[in-house]
């Protein structure tokens, strides 16, 4: 009797997409560059969570009026407050990245990126980069407004071009975790061009994390156009038994065109990354919003903050209840002459204005 046969399903399942497909190759420049991958996406599951871009300073300076580094920078702070709203900005003593002179955005304490340009080797461009924070704290629309406006400077001939873009899949649940990817990238899951990526890990695999503390998975070195971190982000922010991971794709432009289209479709940029993101994301996820994510990390941080004040001022507070003090008396020694509005930059939006 024959044996009827079973089609058993594949490991990595990549939905009809092949992602061994040679690469698209396109001229930047002088330079030959493959064209990042995108596949369609079930929805809107990511955000953008780091980006450093260039354009040109003619695109603030048409009437090339400017004369100094400052009337430089007056012409772009505007722009910065329509893209982004972003007003407050801190004046470096030095410049960053090989530019002559560099502005934070924020301040010491609340650093949510930078603003670099000046010096020959840079041939009259400016570069730009926010944080995770600053992505988080930008206004709403800011992915598509900016997108907009480098459109505009690219129609205008000033070539602006996307150099990192990091994208990434808040998961709340703990689906997708540092544990299980080894298992995936042993199955080929995150193989690309028929090659298997240098993988590397973070955090105390050995002994399975026994103070919680988190886990990061690599795929990808920093130096690949491609980085792939599969981490514990509650973990990371301090919430010891919290499921919320991250999986974040870094794109670079050394070897790369990253399109200006990422900016505003950053989930099929996203889907294109790897083989097994058509098993993780292919059917319809949703997305955190930028303000619940703010709200659950400050809550996080919150307590975290609180579990080490107490752990370093906890007996300080017996002792000062001990010798007659009143709860109103504490807070005001402990608080001193810090302002009643200054708050931990992390924490300032869970507090009503």
């Amino acid at each position: 009797m024959t044996r009827a046969r079973v089609d058993t399903p594949p490991t990595v399942n990549t939905g009809g997409h092949d992602y061994d497909a040679p690469p698209v190759v396109v001229r930047d420049g002088r330079d030959l560059k493959i064209q990042t991958t995108r596949f369609p996406a079930p929805g809107h599951f990511t955000s953008v969570d780091s980006l450093r871009f260039t354009t040109k300073e003619r695109c603030f300076d048409r009437d090339l009026t400017c004369v100094s580094e400052d009337h430089t920078f007056d012409a772009i702070k505007p722009v910065l407050a329509q893209v982004f709203g972003f007003r407050n900005f801190t004046k470096q003593e030095k410049g960053r990245d090989f530019y002559e002179w560099t502005w934070v955005i924020g301040d010491k304490e609340c650093q949510l990126g930078a603003v670099s340009f000046g010096g020959y080797s840079q041939r009259g461009t400016v570069s730009i980069y926010l944080t995770g924070q600053g992505c988080m704290h930008a206004d709403a629309g800011w992915e598509q407004r900016l997108y907009e406006l480098l459109k505009q400077h690219r129609e205008d001939g000033f070539g602006p071009s996307l150099t990192r873009i990091d994208i990434a899949h808040d998961d709340l649940e703990g689906k997708h975790n540092p544990r299980s990817c080894l298992d995936i990238y042993q199955a080929g899951g995150f193989d690309r061009l028929h090659n298997r990526p240098l993988v590397n890990q973070a955090g105390n695999w050995l002994g399975d994390d026994p103070k919680n503390k988190g886990l990061t998975f690599y795929v990808g070195t920093r130096y690949s156009s491609q980085l792939l971190r599969v981490y514990e982000k509650g973990k990371q922010l301090g919430d010891k038994e919290s499921p919320w991971n991250r999986v974040e794709v870094q794109f670079s432009s050394h070897d790369r065109v990253l399109p200006l289209e990422m900016l505003i479709k950053p989930d099929e940029f996203f889907m294109g990354a790897y083989p097994v993101f058509q098993v993780w994301f292919g059917e319809w996820s949703t997305l955190m919003q930028r303000t619940e994510l703010k709200q659950k990390t400050a809550e996080i941080t919150l307590d975290d903050l609180v579990y080490h004040a107490s752990r370093c001022y906890g007996a300080l507070v017996n002792v000062m209840k001990g010798i007659g003090q009143t709860s109103e008396q504490i807070i005001a020694s402990l608080i001193g002459e810090t302002p009643p509005d200054k708050f931990p930059r992390r924490l300032a939006q869970i507090v009503p204005a």
